[in-house]
């Protein structure tokens, strides 16, 4: 916004933006969540903020549209240039997919600190929220792989300091280990344990369509 432009009532286009986006991403009843229906809220969503900016200070409103226009395209099975993926000879895991997992590494670690040994806390996880394994990879699928180990491994992994993984997923983990001293010390232990399980409960509801370049 231009220092010398005079200040704009944004009331009305911020309700308008807010009913949007609930437009966007209200969904019916029994209505298929697929990659396809995602990506059509997304533009949609993307076109309630274009309109948004576009009163308020037009200079970047033309961007929101263009990736608005981008997802649509998507949908119908276009290739837009401004989604065209970086060719890599192995792609990496979606965020998505490792923010999910950092989810059931952070609850793994919930039970564990309120006193669960690693296996017990692996295989409650699992008989609660059995979909948690749509987030492996395919070796994790052969019958001679322990899900226990699987996502303790996962674990094991955002633990690490060095080694490598997806920056988001880390960040997620260290802000969500990080409440554990306090809400243990706190003694709010049911608080806490409910908080870990409606965790790796979202982890496990992520939609298995993004798996499908899943590596272990």
């Amino acid at each position: 916004m231009d220092q010398g432009q005079k200040p704009v009532d944004v009331t009305e286009p911020l309700l308008e933006l807010l009913r949007g986006i609930d437009c966007a991403f209200d969904q019916t009843p029994g209505e298929p969540h697929t990659p396809q229906s995602e990506q059509v809220r997304y533009a949609a969503a993307l076109a309630a903020m274009g309109r948004f900016f576009s009163k308020i200070d037009p200079a970047h409103a033309d961007r929101f549209f263009s990736l608005s226009d981008a997802f649509a395209d998507l949908s119908i099975g276009a290739r837009p240039l401004l989604l065209k993926p970086l060719r890599r000879r192995s792609a990496p895991n979606p965020t998505q997919i490792e923010a999910a997992k950092a989810n059931v590494a952070f609850a793994l670690d919930a039970l564990i600190a309120l006193g669960e040994s690693p296996g017990t806390a692996a295989k409650k996880l699992l008989g609660k929220f059995p979909d948690i394994t749509n987030l492996a990879g395919s070796k994790s699928h052969r019958p001679d792989y322990s899900w226990e180990k699987t996502i303790l491994e996962w674990r094991k992994t955002l633990s690490a300091p060095k080694r490598p993984k997806n920056e988001l997923a880390a960040d997620i983990f260290t802000a969500r280990r990080d409440v554990i001293g306090y809400l243990i010390g706190a003694g709010r232990q049911a608080e806490f344990e409910r908080r870990a399980l409606g965790r790796a409960e979202y982890a496990a509801r992520i939609r298995v369509f993004l798996a499908g370049s899943n590596p272990p």
